[in-house]
């Protein structure tokens, strides 16, 4: 392919009212600094939640939004009432993300919803929040979220925070890179609004990559069947491995007790 044709917004695209009240929606721009801890998080998410609306919290790893929904859980069963609270991410079984999912897509209670998700909002869910709270993550990650918040600019102002911790620690920052979450930071630092209008556009080219992560490489040897039988890591490791034929793992047991044996010298 030699060429691509980019599709733009017409002038008379432009005009429609949906259209600019979309683009004009605003969406203020936050940073969120102390805030780094999971129950520190979870109190400040609680006291920026707003009754009758949605508040979503994108966390950058399934470690952290669990640990990130626990916390919520638990100050809400403190307080006896509150927000429904629901999690997403990408390791629940078919059958149950579909159950959560329905949970978070429902008409809102009086109360509202507070939704903690990774990664998997960012695109093919069609949700509108009034408060949002979110990682540092790459820029074009970060437009995928921003669309999350005020999504048809049904609100005279929404909110967004972005969790600003440091980035120098692998764990800190995993899965992206420490480079191209400071390019982000640096983005955020001036920015004060987050309007699709006057969004500022992604520049240079997305890095793509698969990683093969610790927990990934552990599951290589989990033999565990899920409910219907099949092998859940060869399933869950497909995408990174590509085409099975070309893996050899070579794996061995031995008793807890094993010594190396060692030849014996030999005596001339």
């Amino acid at each position: 392919m030699d060429s691509l044709d980019v599709a733009s917004l017409r002038a008379d695209d432009l005009d429609n009212p949906q259209v600019k009240r979309r683009l004009e929606a605003v969406k203020r721009v936050s940073r969120l600094a102390g805030a780094t801890k999971h129950k520190a998080l979870a109190a400040t998410v609680l006291r920026a939640h707003r009754q009758e609306a949605l508040t979503l919290v994108i966390r950058n790893t399934v470690k952290d939004a669990v640990a990130t929904w626990l916390e919520l859980a638990k100050a809400l069963v403190r307080q006896n009432r509150g927000p429904e609270l629901v999690l997403l991410h990408s390791r629940f079984r078919p059958a149950d993300r579909k159950n959560h999912l329905g949970r978070a897509l429902a008409p809102l209670a009086p109360e509202g919803r507070i939704i903690v998700s990774t990664q998997v909002v960012e695109a093919g869910i069609d949700i509108s929040a009034a408060t949002l709270f979110t990682d540092i993550a790459p820029w074009p990650s970060l437009a995928q979220r921003f669309g999350r918040c005020n999504r048809h600019g049904e609100r005279a102002s929404a909110d967004i925070y972005w969790i600003d911790r440091e980035l120098t620690a692998a764990c800190a920052r995993r899965p992206y890179s420490e480079a191209e979450l400071a390019t982000a930071r640096h983005r955020l630092l001036e920015l004060e609004d987050a309007s699709p209008g006057t969004l500022p556009k992604t520049e240079g080219d997305m890095e793509v990559r698969q990683d093969l992560r610790k927990q990934d490489m552990l599951n290589l040897f989990d033999t565990t069947p899920d409910l219907a039988g099949e092998d859940v890591a060869r399933l869950s490791l497909h995408p990174l491995l590509g085409r099975p034929e070309r893996l050899c793992v070579l794996a061995g047991l031995r008793p807890a007790e094993w010594q190396p044996v060692r030849p014996a010298s030999t005596v001339s």
